[in-house]
């Protein structure tokens, strides 16, 4: 949100799993000013300045319909608003409308290593150098190979995760830091079993390492996983066959 704040005077911040009750913004309609109406109604002290705010939907999963509204926020044209979720395409029936062509949808990544070297505090010239040296396969000092071999080794203990790294450089410490990356591990488990049939929740817990297996390497499984595949592939075929084995019967059937 820092990019928000130096850039919008407003920011119009709505978190559908915190504040539950904005969805019910769009009772009255998908249009601008039925939406700003019942958002006001709801927090009046949020202002909609027009070209000067940004309306900022978090968690849009768990209330996808608001991308309906993308398509009328476009053309109004008075307002700024960026959506935001994880698994964004496993509610995706109940969009009414996806607003094709009105919006435009970006994938986040993890921070790479250049990036990380940006977070640390080194400039573009520092990137260069290091990238001239590898294109020309020029040897780097003993001084640039101990800090880019230490700075490399640290990246690849971290991740990417911004917070990951944020918490790192804040407290120059890995403590911390990598508490926060096992909870980022644990937490796709908890996403998908809430949106997958009840079935199919052992299943998939059977070969989750992270959380369930108690796996010390926390690592999948490789044997669960080809075991789970191989269960899931032999599943499939014999309904294809039987499918086609009934289609036949019913075929000769009509010869007959």
């Amino acid at each position: 949100m820092h990019f928000a704040a130096d850039n919008y005077e407003s920011i119009i911040e709505i978190n559908f799993v915190r504040d539950e009750k904005y969805k019910g913004i769009i009772t009255d309609g998908y249009d601008v000013a039925s939406i700003i109406k019942n958002i006001s109604l709801i927090d009046p002290s949020k202002k909609f300045l027009p070209g000067k705010t940004l309306i900022f939907f978090d968690e849009i999963t768990e209330f996808p319909e608001i991308a309906t509204a993308l398509k009328f926020f476009c053309i109004d044209g008075r307002f700024d608003v960026i959506c935001s979720g994880s698994m964004l395409g496993v509610n995706h029936r109940k969009i009414e409308s996806n607003s094709v062509g009105y919006k435009k949808d970006y994938e986040m990544f993890s921070m790479d290593f250049e990036e990380f070297l940006w977070a640390k505090g080194y400039g573009e010239d520092t990137v260069k150098s290091m990238l001239s040296h590898m294109a020309e396969l020029k040897p780097f000092s003993s001084l640039e190979m101990e800090v880019f071999h230490g700075l490399f080794l640290d990246y690849n203990v971290l991740g990417g995760m911004p917070a990951v790294v944020r918490d790192y450089i804040g407290r120059c410490t890995f403590e911390a830091s990598l508490a926060i990356v096992w909870s980022f591990l644990n937490c796709p488990l908890v996403g998908i079993s809430m949106r997958i049939p009840s079935s199919c929740i052992l299943r998939i817990q059977g070969f989750w390492c992270p959380c369930w297996t108690r796996n010390p390497k926390r690592t999948f499984v490789q044997t669960k996983i080809s075991a789970f595949i191989r269960r899931l592939v032999r599943e499939i075929s014999q309904a294809v066959f039987s499918t086609l084995k009934s289609r036949r019967k019913i075929k000769m059937r009509g010869l007959g």
